[in-house]
């Protein structure tokens, strides 16, 4: 009995290491990509932005898969209570779902990405930052007609991309169609209007 909690311990104790091992490197590697990323002088700082959130992204997941790989022998003699556990997760973790499979749908489908002018469920702004839970917009408004900032930062979940439809203003990049409306007399001259707006 006693062999087995010490064969036990010395294996949790080297998986530990393992992990810590694991994290020390993911974060390191971090710190370099985004030190290199920062001091590149040939990238926009738009660009400088997207290449630390992907490095950030990535080794995030890089560091997820590495504990799956890590501690599988030691989930491996739990697995009927593992399932359990997993049903019980679902459940209580469903939006966190959601928001990571709208993560994965907003990745997978070049929905949007950091600059772009998006609108969704009545939230409309440039994209700041995203990330696997997230998407933060610097609001524009009020209302639709409006190419205003309003200061606010305004955070939505990803799984709303899963639930509502999304439109992205920038799409073409270069050219963007905004209709505004001139209000003129019946009596004013609407080509001399014309020419005035044209010029």
């Amino acid at each position: 009995m006693m062999d087995w909690l010490t064969a036990s311990n010395s294996t949790l104790i080297v998986d530990g290491l393992k992990s810590f091992v694991l994290l020390a490197v993911v974060l390191i590697l971090r710190f370099i990509l985004v030190r290199a990323v920062s001091r590149s002088q040939g990238l926009t700082v738009e660009a400088r932005r997207r290449w630390a959130n992907n490095a950030r992204n990535t080794l995030g997941v890089t560091f997820v898969i590495g504990l799956i790989f890590i501690w599988a022998h030691e989930l491996s003699a739990f697995a009927v209570s593992l399932i359990a556990v997993a049903v019980a997760l679902v459940l209580a973790t469903k939006e966190l779902i959601l928001c990571l499979s709208g993560a994965v749908l907003r990745m997978g489908g070049n929905v949007y990405s950091l600059g772009d002018r998006i609108e969704i469920h009545g939230l409309r702004g440039n994209v700041l930052d995203q990330n696997w839970l997230t998407t933060t917009l610097l609001e524009i408004g009020p209302g639709q007609m409006s190419q205003q900032y309003t200061g606010r930062a305004v955070v939505f979940p990803n799984s709303l991309l899963l639930s509502h439809p999304l439109i992205n203003e920038t799409y073409m990049k270069d050219y963007i169609v905004h209709i505004m409306t001139v209000p003129l007399a019946a009596d004013d001259d609407w080509r001399k209007a014309e020419r005035v707006l044209l010029e």
